[in-house]
């Protein structure tokens, strides 16, 4: 079985608010898709006032510092909460000639129900597939993909 990375890259802002005050928890999902793998990488940015009390959550021993297994311990709670499909199998194989669809979805909201979802495509995908078509939900934490691989030349 072809196994997909799933990277959680969670980085956290705590310096002083500077030219890009926020009051709120800025989450983002990056998908991006190639011939032969697609990786996620996920970004949670509080902002300066949420900082302290989302490290604070994170840092379970109340030490003020947030140690490698608190936070593989964040990263795995967030990654247990997102959902990746690639043309609803196990096997992972967009280089066939057909029709596939790469679903994603985050439903981790401990911090903000917002999420903003996006694609990317590395440069051999544009090689071997259509131009894809994207369905985003209105909730903004799903994204569908949907296109074709070209035929054969």
């Amino acid at each position: 079985m072809q196994r997909w990375p799933l990277v959680a890259c969670l980085l956290m802002s705590f310096g002083t608010a500077g030219a890009h005050p926020h009051s709120y928890v800025d989450q983002q999902a990056l998908v991006s898709v190639g011939s032969n793998s697609v990786d996620v990488t996920i970004r949670i940015v509080p902002s300066f006032d949420n900082g302290a009390a989302i490290f604070a959550g994170i840092d379970a021993d109340g030490n003020g510092v947030v140690s490698q297994g608190e936070a593989a311990e964040f990263a795995a709670t967030v990654i247990a909460k997102a959902r990746l499909e690639v043309d609803a199998s196990t096997r992972f194989t967009l280089s066939n000639v057909g029709e596939h669809q790469v679903a994603f979805e985050i439903a981790y909201y401990d911090f903000s129900h917002d999420w903003q979802v996006q694609p990317f495509f590395y440069t051999d995908f544009a090689a071997t597939m259509t131009l894809p078509t994207m369905a985003r939900s209105d909730a903004g934490n799903q994204v569908g993909i949907l296109f074709f691989s070209r035929s054969p030349p």
